[in-house]
Parts: structure tokens; C-alpha cells; sequence
């Protein structure tokens, strides 16, 4: 069977869950005997269009705007949709399967049939993965946050079957999509459920032949971001320009508040004017 998986980004070339959700389900399916294909953008320029992995794994790469481009927010789209379109019109595949929204919102202009897996609700966190790297003003965000849960909806609304990994996860699609509007089924994944069950008396042991990582998706920065953490986020800020502050005593470059940093401690700008003049007087 041909597999086309379109996605964000796959591993190695950004290592995160969904990445590299996609590179080992695309691996394990190729180890069972099928031709799997990914499609995501380039984080690289020295990562080239097309390449097979190790794993058998056949990637495809397109390339977006750099986000320092003023209009990054609205070429992006369109960019990732052209390609995206070009791709799936003219390949030769069995089974499409979606990963990312504004990857698959080129799809929904085709009648092509795909299977699509929910992973999270991007909406609510395309903002905050932003990281200040593109512009994007306060009601820029807030736009962005409606769009792309309505393209999410969409994509979700339009899919033949969609799959989640757990119920959590599935109750965060339920409040994107429309009551009876989807075909949901779980596949679970990630840990074994008995195991971390509370209350569940005897644990059995854990064998999975390696290591076992457990980890709490983007705990800190959530919490943060919420009322709760609110609170928590002033006192640390409070606590550091304090700290910092102090040791900026006597510095003339170092100054710290809740909207600026500076940190020359050493006076490195004056230091170098300095040695500069000098040897502008040794001439």
C-alpha cells in the first residue's frame, strides 16, 4: 500500500512528539511491507527536497517564507498550500493521512478522501510556540487563534475518520467540531494505561526492552499562562529584575525592568570606546 503522510514537520529535522510520532508510525508501516511517503516544510536550507531515510522512509520537503518577513503570517499559509496541493494532486498514493491543519487545508479544496490524526489543538498553542521569532501584534494573534480553529474544525469535520491516542485528546476535538460531525476512534498511545491507573493496586512491571520517558506536555508553560500561574510568573519576574538589579550597582550599561533587559556588567560597550581611542591616539 502507497502512504502519503502530510505534516508540519517530521524527525530529525525538529525532534518533538508529533515528529517523531509520524517518522515511527511511517517507519513501523514501512517495516510491515507498505511505500510511505512524508510531506512537511524544510527547517533547513541544506535539507534537500527529496531523500530516503535509513528506515525506508521516503521524505518530501517544501519551503516556506523566513518568519523574519514582515507578511510571514500571510504568506505562510499560501505557501504551504500550493505546495501541498502540487504534491497530493500528483502523486500516486493509496491512503492520505493528515497530521497538521494549515498542512491539510489545501485537501479540503479536492474531493480526495484522508484519514487524519488529532494530536493536539494547535489553536491553542500556535501563539504561544510563536516565541516572538515572526511579527504578530496583539489582534494579528488574536486572528490567527480564530483562524486556525476554524480551519482546524474543518479539517477535522471533513475527514473520513479521525484518530486520537487518548480519550483526553478526544474531548479537546469534541470542543473544536460539531456534536455527530465526526468519525472518532482512539488508537491509544503514548504509556500503558494500567500501569498509571491511580488506585490500581499491584503495578505489574513495566517491559518495553528500553528506557521509559514519561513526560507532562508543556506543563510549565501552560500553567503559567493560565490564572493560576499568573500570579507565580509576576513573583519570579519581580524576583529576578530584583537580583539583577542588585548586581547591575554601578554598572552604567546594565539595567533591568519588567519590559527591558540590558546586562553589560562588565561595561563591555565603554571598554571597548575605550581601547578603541587609545589606539586612535597611538597613530
Amino acid at each position: 500500500m502507497k502512504i502519503l503522510m502530510v505534516t508540519n514537520v517530521v524527525a530529525p529535522d525538529k525532534l518533538g512528539g508529533l515528529e517523531r510520532y509520524v517518522r515511527e508510525l511511517a517507519a513501523t508501516l514501512v517495516r510491515k511491507g507498505h511505500d510511505v511517503t512524508t510531506l512537511s516544510k524544510r527547517t533547513g536550507l541544506e535539507q534537500p527536497s527529496a531523500q530516503t531515510g535509513d528506515d525506508g522512509v521516503r521524505l518530501l520537503r517544501f519551503s516556506t517564507p523566513p518568519k523574519s518577513d514582515p507578511l510571514f503570517v500571510a504568506k505562510y499559509p499560501v505557501s504551504v498550500a500550493r505546495s501541498v496541493r502540487r504534491t497530493i494532486l500528483g502523486a500516486d498514493y493509496d491512503v492520505l493521512h493528515g497530521h497538521y491543519p494549515i498542512s491539510m487545508l489545501p485537501v479540503l479544496t479536492t474531493r480526495i478522501p484522508y484519514l487524519y490524526t488529532f494530536h493536539a489543538p494547535v489553536h491553542k498553542e500556535v501563539v504561544g510556540e510563536r516565541q516572538g521569532e515572526y511579527p504578530a501584534p496583539g489582534p494579528v494573534s488574536d486572528a490567527t487563534v480564530r483562524v486556525m480553529k476554524a480551519i482546524e474544525r474543518r479539517v477535522l469535520e471533513r475527514a473520513t475518520t479521525v484518530v486520537t491516542l487518548s480519550d483526553f485528546v478526544g474531548a479537546e476535538m469534541r470542543t473544536i467540531t460539531r456534536p455527530g460531525s465526526t468519525n472518532w476512534k482512539k488508537i491509544p498511545g503514548g504509556l500503558q494505561t494500567d500501569y498509571f491507573t491511580p488506585r490500581a493496586g499491584v503495578r505489574p512491571p513495566i517491559d518495553v526492552g528500553r528506557p521509559l520517558i514519561v513526560t507532562a506536555r508543556r506543563l510549565v508553560e501552560r500553567t503559567l499562562r493560565s490564572r493560576l500561574g499568573s500570579p507565580i510568573e509576576r513573583w519570579e519576574m519581580a524576583r529576578k529584575v530584583k537580583k539583577l538589579g542588585e548586581r547591575s550597582n554601578g554598572h552604567a550599561e546594565a539595567a533591568f525592568g519588567p519590559d527591558w533587559c540590558k546586562g553589560h556588567f562588565g561595561d563591555h560597550g565603554q571598554l571597548t570606546l575605550t581601547r578603541y581611542e587609545d589606539r586612535i591616539r597611538a597613530l
